[in-house]
């Protein structure tokens, strides 16, 4: 009986060991390239603060910020002036402060369609 006792112990032992070493460590990990964060099913991944919704990626593959259900690829909501800005950088140069938007199937092919400039210039 003692023997079995201390087989179950160490079976015991043993899987604890083993459940702690594949738990996701909040000290940081080092996952193999067999290993990711994220589903194995069609389930929406959705990240929380405060526990409220902040952000979301669905099972297709669309973003949202401030929107539980997005239906394109990046979809930003913003529901209150009060939570600051929408967009923001901070660059040290003015190259490095606009915001360009591209279109076209390629980045080598991409055509500038829009920038915005720090000072508020806008060009089309």
């Amino acid at each position: 009986m003692k023997k079995y006792l201390l087989f179950v112990i160490l079976l015991l032992a043993f899987s604890i060991q083993q459940k702690a070493q594949t738990s996701w460590l909040l000290a940081g990990n080092n996952p193999g390239a067999a290993q990711f964060l994220g589903t194995t099913t069609a389930t929406d991944i959705r990240f929380r603060t405060s526990n409220t919704q902040r952000m979301v990626l669905t099972s297709t593959g669309n973003l949202g910020l401030g929107i539980a259900a997005p239906t394109s690829l990046l979809h930003l909501n913003r529901t209150s002036t009060s939570l600051g800005s929408l967009f923001r950088t901070d660059g040290l140069t003015t190259e490095e402060n606009q915001w360009s938007l591209y279109t076209g199937a390629t980045l080598a092919g991409a055509t500038e369609k829009y920038r915005l400039w720090t000072d508020a210039l806008v060009t089309l």
